[in-house]
């Protein structure tokens, strides 16, 4: 059940079977051959749906050319690297964590980041590269003793894969269409070392037409709102492919409406990637005319990779090394019964959870550990609102669920038969306990029907039945004195 691979450079490495297997990664490299997936790019270094685990140790999954560094699907996928590389290079590459990647000790980065809900991404003890700012559904917890080597944080429109990734910036591709490139920049896909990019659908036709844009909307939050009063300063860039003549203009939404940030002449005979940036003041990404940054193309049709807006300065907000708070949720079974009422309590909270903190509303309490399946008893008849408090490093979530438990008096039993059994006992019968089973009651007996009942003798202690009768065979003695009996339950 173990599959190890030491020393080899992969690419495409596609692990998919179900089961509890181990999959082991040793001093893995990303290899530049041409193995597709029938895009004519290279889709991944490595894509894991496996149910089992995958380890990797002393591995990089960066070289260049991938579009996803690290693909997992599958919410039961789970990925754990030590001293493993997923910082991106040029053009930008993805990561995308359905399942669990837990990543120690390693370097991550320079990479747009999909974590859908139910996902978790968890960095520790790590370098951080350039990260982008983009709350995500799922988890992302990079907040243990990880350093980051710069100061800056990103959002991007990734167009380095056949179909768009929005991190914070999404593109309307009505006019767009993806194409195949050589990755040395030389044309065109006509070699094996191919990468995926966006160009205009009509291929450049026209001289600066409305149809001939590439129109971004900018959706992260923290780029589309004013920081103290003020507009911050970003850094807008553009990543493409020169190789044909003409010219690329790149418009962003300022303070002032649409305005024109910097025209690049193209050049066909150069035939290279250009990675060109420009630093504004102004911008405010508010979409007034549903674009934010528009690249106006004429007489030419360049392949664009990626487009970002970087902040030197995390945009006044603190970097992402704190995951969001988590959200608390429990269930309850039974939430109605007669007393004592026990209730098991399962908890289902997500996130990143240090502790949970159980309030019972009958001035108990207790603190355990995630996942709990705890028990609480209620003596006492009434309506209990029970909340459950998870707590963690990004904060708290609360679940309050106001009169959930229910504990009622239990139905006074009668006792309906006292009859003969044989010549040396009798036999009293009775209904009306609790039902279900679990509950006890007392006989008691007495020669004095006035003393107080804890004064009565304990003749018996058994359970109700599953249906709340109860039976008790009672020895005669002869001379004994006159009995009297009575039920008593907890």
């Amino acid at each position: 059940n173990l599959l190890e691979i030491a020393g080899e450079r992969l690419q495409n490495l596609l692990l998919f079977e179900s089961g509890g297997a181990r999959v082991n990664l040793q001093d893995i490299g990303p290899n530049h051959v041409n193995l597709t997936q029938g895009t004519g790019a290279y889709d991944f270094w490595l894509k894991t749906n496996f149910s089992g685990s995958v380890t990797a140790l002393g591995a990089s999954g960066t070289g260049g050319d991938e579009n996803y560094t690290l693909l997992m699907e599958n919410p039961n996928a789970l990925f754990t690297g030590y001293d493993v590389g997923l910082n991106g290079w040029n053009p930008m590459q993805a990561v995308k964590v359905a399942g669990t990647a837990r990543i120690f000790g390693g370097n991550v980065g320079n990479c747009t980041v999909e974590v859908p809900a139910g996902g978790k991404f968890i960095v520790a003890d790590s370098i951080l590269q350039r990260m982008p700012y983009v709350p995500q559904a799922g988890v992302m917890d990079w907040s243990t003793n990880c350093q980051p080597n710069t100061t800056s944080s990103f959002v991007a429109a990734n167009l380095n894969n056949p179909t768009p990734i929005a991190n914070g910036i999404t593109v309307n591709s009505s006019n767009l269409a993806p194409t195949t490139v050589n990755a040395d920049g030389s044309g065109r896909s006509s070699k094996g070392d191919v990468i995926v990019g966006w160009h205009l659908a009509n291929s450049g036709a026209g001289t600066g037409t409305v149809s001939n844009n590439f129109n971004f909307h900018v959706t992260g939050q923290y780029f589309t709102n004013r920081l103290n009063g003020f507009w911050p300063s970003v850094t807008l860039e553009v990543y493409y492919l020169e190789d044909t003549d003409g010219s690329l203009a790149v418009y962003y939404d300022s303070t002032n409406g649409m305005k024109l940030g910097v025209t690049y002449t193209l050049v066909a005979t150069n035939a290279q990637w250009n990675d060109k940036s420009f630093t504004v003041s102004d911008a405010r990404f508010a979409a007034a005319n549903g674009v934010d940054i528009m690249l106006v193309v004429s007489n030419a049709d360049p392949v664009v990779e990626y487009v970002a807006i970087n902040s030197t300065n995390y945009l006044g907000v603190p970097p992402q090394l704190t995951p969001p708070p988590p959200s608390a949720g429990f269930t309850k079974t039974p939430a109605s019964g007669v007393r004592p009422l026990q209730v098991t309590f399962t908890d289902t909270s997500t996130g990143v959870i240090t502790n949970l903190l159980w309030t019972f509303g009958d001035n108990q309490f207790t603190n355990t550990a995630a996942g709990a399946v705890i028990s609480h008893t209620y003596p006492v008849e009434g309506v209990y609102t029970v909340s459950l408090k998870a707590s963690g490093p990004g904060g708290s979530g609360t679940n309050t669920q106001i009169g959930s438990v229910t504990v009622l008096i239990p139905s006074a039993p009668q006792i309906t038969s006292i009859r003969p059994a044989g010549t040396t006992a009798f036999l009293l019968q009775g209904t009306g306990g609790p039902t279900n089973g679990g509950y006890y009651y007392w006989l008691r007996s007495s020669t004095n029907l006035a003393l107080p009942l804890p004064n009565w003798s304990i003749v018996a202690t058994n359970p109700f039945d599953f249906y709340g009768n109860f039976s008790n065979q009672i020895p005669l003695t002869p001379e004994t004195p006159q009995q009297f009996y009575r039920m008593q339950m907890p």
